[in-house]
């Protein structure tokens, strides 16, 4: 029987079959044809839980309004795009579905450390750390977080502290972070230099933090769409996560994303 989902590859922007057991790359997505993949939910369960850093895209034959999109795939995580089209399609549309969708909140960060299994008081840390100003920014705090569960703000020093006790990752590194997504999640895929500016933010800045960040090059971090893979890789690179070995660019031997050296 042939699987209801294909991997969206980001190094040969093609759709390649799926593999159970063998985990997509970072920077890959899923995407998965509506009625085919209603009729195994399963399967698509166990893809999305396998893999929660690859965006999803939902291929459908006509407008499908979110809701009755959750209830045929009930296992879909809340940042899924729906797109016109099948697997015949032009990939390139998918790339751009995944572009086009909303900048994550605080929340989806929150839930995706959640779902990796980070620990409640370290997701606690940082729930308080995305809660404060961004001091080297303007006051656009649109992905910084949504304020339905902010606490009290609190002093750098005092999370820096709390955050030590779990790694490296400072306010700082997430700070940046949060406005490297700014930048890279926007809908409009341009070079590095228009990107930055457009966004106010300096090109050598924006270079500096993917490359520290996310050990990939500022150029792989703009055209590779996806706000999940960007977290999976940080949090990996600073030992948060460790790395599957299973990966389809056998990016489990490396210390970085295999997308940034082929």
């Amino acid at each position: 029987m042939p699987h209801p989902l294909r991997t969206l590859c980001a190094v040969s922007r093609t759709l390649v079959p799926w593999q159970p057991g063998v985990l997509p790359s970072l920077g890959d997505a899923l995407v998965m044809e509506l009625q085919r993949a209603a009729r195994h939910p399963p399967l698509v369960a166990e893809a999305v839980r396998a893999a929660p850093w690859c965006a999803v895209v939902v291929l459908v034959e006509g407008t499908v309004p979110p809701a009755e999109l959750a209830r045929s795939l009930p296992h879909l995580p809340r940042g899924a795009a729906a797109l016109v089209g099948s697997f015949e399609g032009e990939t390139e549309r998918l790339f751009q579905a995944i572009r086009s969708r909303p900048r994550p909140l605080g929340t989806d960060l929150l839930g995706y450390c959640a779902t990796r299994g980070l620990p409640r008081e370290l997701r606690a840390a940082i729930e308080d750390v995305l809660a404060l100003p961004d001091t080297d920014t303007d006051t656009d705090t649109d992905t910084d977080t949504d304020t339905a569960t902010v606490t009290s703000p609190r002093s750098r020093s005092a999370l820096n502290r709390r955050l030590a006790a779990f790694g490296p990752l400072r306010c700082r590194g997430w700070h940046a972070f949060i406005r490297l997504l700014r930048v890279s999640e926007s809908p409009d895929a341009e070079p590095v230099e228009r990107q930055a500016w457009s966004m106010g933010t300096d090109p050598r800045t924006l270079r500096s933090w993917s490359a520290e960040l996310l050990g990939v090059d500022a150029r792989v971090t703009l055209e590779t769409p996806g706000w999940e893979w960007k977290l999976e890789a940080m949090l990996r690179r600073f030992g948060y996560l460790s790395w599957p070995g299973a990966s389809r660019r056998a990016s489990g031997a490396l210390r970085q994303p295999t997308l940034a050296i082929v």
